[in-house]
């Protein structure tokens, strides 16, 4: 109940790309789509926001801080796969 109230939050935002890479974020894969985007896992954070899995690792593996915060609010966070 908890992430559908976060990806409510998301969808209300109308966020569609990655802060991160700005391309595509798939939150709601199409049936039958092939392109790189749609294959990519998204990952959100408690904060609600919404990020491909592997641009948030590679930003956290850059971060000098021992706990990372998200890339756009600056908040500690806790991931959610989505």
């Amino acid at each position: 109940m908890y992430l559908t109230s976060l990806l409510h939050q998301v969808i209300q935002r109308g966020v569609k790309d990655c802060p991160i890479c700005l391309t595509a974020l798939s939150i709601a894969p199409e049936a039958g789509s092939s392109s790189q985007s749609q294959c990519r896992h998204t990952v959100m954070l408690s904060c609600s926001h919404l990020f491909h899995q592997i641009c948030l690792e590679a930003f956290e593996s850059f971060s000098t801080e021992s706990r990372p915060s998200c890339p756009l609010c600056r908040s500690a966070y806790c991931k959610k796969l989505t």
